[in-house]
């Protein structure tokens, strides 16, 4: 497997939290338009470099990206529907934080993650219809085993 395929493993990982797991739709990048979609996006992260041994730039073994979670919800006039579209998300936060202090965090042949963090809050961005977006952002560290001769 490739170095980035800590996205691949980190999507896996997420399909087990109770909330999402059982769920069909689950994207990289696309969120579908079907209520109950989710999406692991990636966004813009700096890769961290470091000298090698003889003097060449080189990707540090340790680095962090940084990720979008999306929900695609039903959500209509109700206010109720808003409100559980939301502590779905929060639910889903909260097995991340509980999922990184036991220390169960996704491995990938070639790397691991050191830590999933979750942000402080859940957003609901578009609103189309009967149905809306909720996001929950995350940031992942994680280390690459060195490869040879670096």
């Amino acid at each position: 497997m490739a170095r980035d395929d800590g996205t691949g493993a980190l999507r896996d990982w997420l399909r087990t939290c109770p909330e999402i797991e059982g769920e069909a739709a689950f994207g990289v990048d696309f969120l579908g338009a079907e209520a109950g979609s989710w999406a692991l996006c990636g966004a813009a992260s700096d890769l961290k470099r470091r000298e090698n041994i003889l003097g060449e730039a080189a990707l540090a073994d340790r680095q962090s990206r940084e990720y979008r979670l999306d929900y695609r919800g039903s959500c209509g006039a109700s206010a109720a529907q808003n409100l559980a579209n939301l502590a779905r998300l929060e639910a889903v936060a909260e097995w991340v934080r509980a999922q990184n202090a036991l220390g169960a965090l996704p491995v990938w042949a070639g790397g691991r993650a050191t830590a999933v963090l979750p942000a402080k809050a859940v957003e609901a961005e578009a609103v189309a219809g009967d149905a809306a977006r909720y996001r929950l952002r995350l940031r992942m560290d994680y280390e690459w085993d060195a490869p040879a001769g670096a």
